[in-house]
């Protein structure tokens, strides 16, 4: 990761366009705790953008001061929450709005990508984890085929952690969107998916539904943690899984990590082991 995070400047020095990177404003992003999953989300957000010849001249909200998330630059880049406001200043002053989702897995990478793309004008360049998250998405999907998935998380996380299991081969059993959905959202959302349900409801649904694997938040975790189930802690609230040094979920970073993490509890779920050692 920290060797990644480098490749921004590299990007930057070699970009040979008119004029240097296109500034964007980026809107929307749900920062929710001042840890190192956090923060390295961020660096890795910036270093996509850069791949793509642009840089966030603001960036709301991103865990920075107050100054540094009022909109400004050539372009408007909004996560889903930010949505409403990017098409309001679209409106208001005539700038290009392009939104985007969170970037996981390598369908999530590939749009970010291409919506940064879309924002710039500029073609993305290729990177050598491109073909590192793939390769690994691979060999989950070979090792793992069409194990069984529970995700609870709030419409905009949901929607794209739902991307990354249907990249990894597995299958989304049980799907459930916390919170209100905004309305730009509704259509997305699957009809078989669950809003907001009880925490009995949850329970039922992950008891009776042969999952292999539950990604949520602190709150699932308390309610199934007894039915022995491996549980991937992701998304708000976080109260158990804690980030010391960067530990992105978002980015080629951030993919790689889940895709090892959803590696490591899979294989002692399924008792699967490989050889890390042969060359």
């Amino acid at each position: 990761f920290c060797g990644w995070i480098g490749d921004i400047g590299d990007v930057a020095a070699s970009d040979d366009t008119a004029g240097g990177p296109v500034e964007l404003a980026v809107l929307g992003y749900p920062f929710t705790r001042y840890e190192e999953d956090e923060h390295a989300n961020i660096a890795e957000i910036a270093a996509l953008m850069a791949r793509a010849g642009a840089r966030p001249a603001s960036f709301a909200c991103g865990g920075l001061p107050w100054a540094s998330s009022v909109p400004k630059g050539q372009a408007v880049l909004a996560f889903p929450y930010g949505w409403p406001a990017a098409a309001r200043l679209a409106e208001c002053t005539g700038c290009c709005a392009v939104s985007v989702d969170y970037p996981i897995g390598t369908t999530g990478v590939a749009r970010f990508l291409s919506a940064v793309e879309q924002a710039s004008s500029r073609p993305a360049r290729p990177h050598p984890g491109d073909e590192r998250l793939v390769r690994e998405t691979r060999r989950v999907r070979s090792l793992f085929p069409g194990f069984k998935a529970a995700i609870f998380a709030d419409p905009a996380l949901a929607l794209a952690l739902g991307s990354f299991v249907s990249d990894l081969g597995g299958q989304l059993v049980v799907a459930s969107c916390t919170g209100d959905i905004p309305e730009h959202l509704a259509g997305r959302v699957p009809e078989a998916w669950l809003r907001s349900p009880s925490r009995l409801d949850v329970r039922d649904a992950v008891a009776t539904g042969g999952v292999d694997l539950i990604v949520g938040s602190s709150v699932e975790y308390v309610d199934l943690r007894d039915l022995g189930i491996p549980f991937l802690e992701l998304g708000f609230p976080s109260y158990y899984r804690h980030a010391l040094v960067p530990a992105p979920y978002l980015g080629l970073a951030g993919s790689l990590r889940l895709v090892g993490e959803v590696y490591t509890l899979l294989a002692r779920r399924w008792n699967i082991m490989e050889d890390p050692y042969r060359c």
